[in-house]
């Protein structure tokens, strides 16, 4: 599992390589993969995300996804089930 709180590149290159590995290693579609794990509504706020645009919320993405990495690791349930 990666670790994208520590990883030292910019939000926008971070997102774009964890949402081709989401979606499977393939770019088409790997978007609105990304930004539907992310729970992100609004389709221009991810692109501007992608885009570089500045967010406070950089830390509690990079978590997000380093989680959204281990679950899909480790299996939904798994982690669910070691929290209760």
């Amino acid at each position: 599992m990666y670790d994208w709180e520590t990883d030292p590149r910019p939000l926008s290159e971070c997102l774009k390589a964890w949402q081709v590995a989401l979606n499977g290693g393939k770019e088409y579609g790997a978007r609105k993969v990304g930004q539907e794990a992310l729970r992100i509504k609004s389709a221009d706020t991810y692109a501007g995300l992608l885009r570089g645009r500045p967010t406070p919320y950089e830390p509690t993405i990079r978590r997000l996804m380093t989680l959204i990495d281990q679950q899909q690791a480790v299996g939904y349930s798994q982690v669910t089930a070691s929290r209760l």
